[in-house]
């Protein structure tokens, strides 16, 4: 059974997210599915996260997840958005 999440608590885990992240680099990009992109993010005082965005949803994670089928948009993504810097 696949659960929706109400407006009030996406919003609490984006901003949940949003602090975790903040001030983070996105040193690499890598396409696990056709439908799910892996971040990995390095700061220079902490340890480094990965940041999962699917379709299923998006978390935080100390695990690189290898690949399992080729991604499109990752060429695309890794131009324009490698040593990107997060803000709020």
């Amino acid at each position: 059974m696949i659960m929706t999440l109400a407006g009030i608590e996406l919003r609490y885990l984006v901003d949940k997210i949003s602090e975790q992240v903040q001030d983070y680099y996105i040193s690499n990009i890598y396409g696990i599915t056709k439908d799910s992109i892996l971040f990995k993010l390095h700061h220079t005082e902490k340890s480094d996260l990965f940041m999962m965005i699917s379709t299923f949803g998006v978390w935080l994670t100390k695990v690189k997840i290898d690949q399992m089928e080729p991604n499109r948009l990752l060429k695309r993504l890794r131009s324009d958005l490698l040593r990107l810097k997060l803000k709020k």
